[in-house]
């Protein structure tokens, strides 16, 4: 797990620096990364953005019809998330709430697995895989690169290759869908999944 003192670094600055993180947030079209994900489920299909920060995705999901929830921590995002989606939005922590409580057709992890270490990372996907229906689908993003990096507000960053994303795929019984590495407009690069459990159907 990460140490004690880097996630008091993020909690303090997405609670007290909630305005700026939704400022840059925003400056993203979800439509350039998500479109992969959304078109492998079934219209109004429910999803739960985990870890949704300012509600940008939950927004746009909502306007292509879906039927979107978020899970945020920081109290002044899910406020911001809930008044720019108009979704509902749970404020827990997603590394310990009671995942078993959802049941929807995709889950959305867009950036928000960032400051986990791996085997973490690899709980909490496992922990709300029982949510998914029949024939749901995850989305999963996580920064490219090697080690570990901190940034000036002391959050730590855990960085991901190819190959070990997917043999945590593989680990977790997960088939890939689709992959595509991507570079963010201020030069962050990204890997991005969209994932099946093996039971379900092919697509």
């Amino acid at each position: 797990m990460s140490s004690p003192e880097a996630s008091e670094a993020e909690i303090r600055y997405y609670r007290n620096k909630a305005a700026e993180f939704t400022r840059k947030a925003m400056a993203a079209d979800p439509a350039s990364f998500l479109q992969p994900f959304v078109v492998r489920l079934k219209p109004a299909a429910r999803i739960l953005d985990v870890g949704c920060g300012c509600g940008r995705d939950l927004r746009w999901l909502r306007d292509q019809g879906f039927l979107p929830q978020g899970l945020e921590r920081s109290p002044e995002l899910a406020d911001l998330a809930r008044s720019h989606s108009g979704c509902k939005v749970h404020l827990e922590d997603f590394t310990s709430c009671a995942s078993e409580l959802f049941q929807v057709d995709g889950l959305l992890f867009s950036g928000a697995l960032v400051h986990l270490p791996p085997l973490q990372v690899a709980q909490v996907i496992a922990r709300f895989l029982p949510c998914l229906s029949e024939e749901g689908r995850l989305y999963v993003s996580l920064k490219e690169g090697s080690g570990v990096e901190t940034d000036g507000d002391g959050r730590r960053f855990y960085l991901w290759e190819e190959d070990a994303g997917c043999a945590l795929w593989q680990s977790l019984s997960l088939d890939i869908c689709y992959f595509k590495r991507q570079t963010s407009a201020v030069g962050t690069r990204w890997l991005a999944w969209v994932l099946r459990p093996e039971k379900n159907i092919p697509g």
